[in-house]
């Protein structure tokens, strides 16, 4: 915590890393010796029997900064960077909102119909990676062995080149108000969120060797008007 003048302040700062891991173990059977009785030495007839899983990791960089003036205007700022295991480039996502209490700077506008009177606004960026081994030749296990030899396959999605981590780009402005002892209000919101570089599969041709590619292609926007409407119409000590 900083304190400057009227200013205060605080930062966070933070590493860590999370790794992801996933095992699943399947089997079946055509039938039990002995009805209810789920153990694979219960089986008649051979099991099939199939392992799969994965491995992510991800190494993560964050900062946080918030700053309070006089009880009237209010920022929050965040940086953030990923590294992870299933993308080569990594991604920086920051983000900043801020808020104005109006009716704290200007108290002559408050009284018996306004009560009070907030606008706010924020802009954040975030970024996603893609699935595990997506972007490399990965081998798999098919499940089964020929005479005590292990068998493997090759993936049908094609390793692509260059694919880049999708990004999300979102802007908010909105008015807050409430009257008449709060007894009614509104929260007025304009919102713009556009999404680039979004990783989607595509069919190639099968002469490849492969059925499919990961690439960059979807890019979505989406705007909108947000109110939010309060009211309190009967109020007393017990209910309101």
């Amino acid at each position: 915590m900083v304190v400057f003048g009227h200013i205060t302040g605080k930062t966070q700062n933070l590493t860590q890393t999370i790794w992801r891991i996933l095992i699943r173990l399947l089997g079946t059977i055509e039938a039990l010796i002995v009805p209810g009785l789920f153990t694979i030495s219960n089986v008649s007839g051979s099991p099939g029997t199939a392992m799969d899983g994965s491995h992510i990791r991800s190494n993560s960089g964050y900062a946080n900064l918030s700053l309070r003036f006089k009880g009237i205007l209010y920022m929050d700022a965040s940086a953030r960077n990923d590294w992870s295991s299933t993308i080569v480039d990594p991604f920086f996502y920051p983000s900043i909102s801020g808020s104005w209490i109006i009716i704290e700077m200007f108290p002559v506008l408050k009284g018996f119909v306004l009560e009070f009177l907030k606008l706010r606004g924020g802009w954040a960026k975030i970024g996603a990676a893609t699935g595990a081994y997506q972007t490399d030749r990965y081998y798999s296990s098919a499940g089964y062995n020929i005479h005590g030899a292990g068998q493997f396959y090759n993936p049908t999605t094609y390793p692509p080149v260059g694919l880049r981590p999708e990004s999300v780009v979102t802007a908010e402005v909105s008015l807050e108000a409430r009257f008449f002892d709060n007894r009614l209000g509104f929260d007025v919101a304009l919102y713009n969120k556009n999404t680039t570089d979004q990783i989607l599969s595509a069919d190639v041709s099968r002469s490849t060797g492969y059925s499919s590619m990961k690439i960059n292609a979807g890019e979505i926007n989406n705007k909108g008007i947000e109110v939010q409407l309060t009211a309190t119409p009967v109020r007393t000590g017990d209910f309101q």
